[in-house]
């Protein structure tokens, strides 16, 4: 069983059963997976994939949960970038990033 199917069961099982709780808002295990399916769909189609590697830099720690969990629903790799990156900085990619 791969990862999102795991996460989808664990979601149905424990549907209304909280996953995250922040001083900004609270998901619950369903709405977590509604959050993270809708945003792997609209990377799918943006053709975020297994051969992606993608580097993320968000401070806010849910957006950062579910941006991870999304990535990993479509098989891309993850780098985690430092939240303390200056504002005007650009990074410069290898050849086959974005």
């Amino acid at each position: 069983m791969g990862f999102f199917a795991k996460l989808a069961a664990h979601a149905t099982n424990k549907m209304a059963h909280p996953a995250i709780i922040s001083e900004r808002l609270s998901l619950t295990y369903g709405e977590l997976f509604d959050c993270v399916k809708k945003t792997a769909l609209n990377l799918d189609a943006a053709g975020f994939g297994p051969s992606e590697v993608v580097g993320i830099c968000i401070e806010d720690e849910v957006d950062h949960v579910i941006i991870s969990l999304a990535l990993l629903a479509t098989g891309a790799s993850i780098i985690t970038l430092p939240g303390t990156m200056p504002r005007n900085c650009e990074p410069v990619w290898p050849t086959g990033f974005r």
